[in-house]
């Protein structure tokens, strides 16, 4: 059987100046969202999401977080 995934509720916030434990660049943003099956629209745990060479799994919710996503992401 194969599952079809969506990827909905991304947010991409500015984060304003960095904390001085991120050491983030202060262009650099968060990218949050919820993974769901295309077919039930229930979240899907455990999905993996990835960002450029970044990857993280979603939790039991379908949810993910990145920090500190720099402006033009390299593919």
């Amino acid at each position: 059987m194969r599952i079809a995934v969506v990827v909905a509720g991304v947010l991409l916030l500015a984060s304003g100046a960095p904390s001085a434990a991120q050491e983030a660049p202060a262009s650099a943003r968060m990218l949050a969202g919820v993974v769901r099956d295309s077919a039930t629209g229930f979240p899907l745990g455990g999905a993996v999401v990835r960002l450029g060479r970044r990857q993280l799994l979603t939790d039991t919710a379908g949810r993910f977080h990145f920090e500190a996503v720099p402006d033009g992401l390299p593919a």
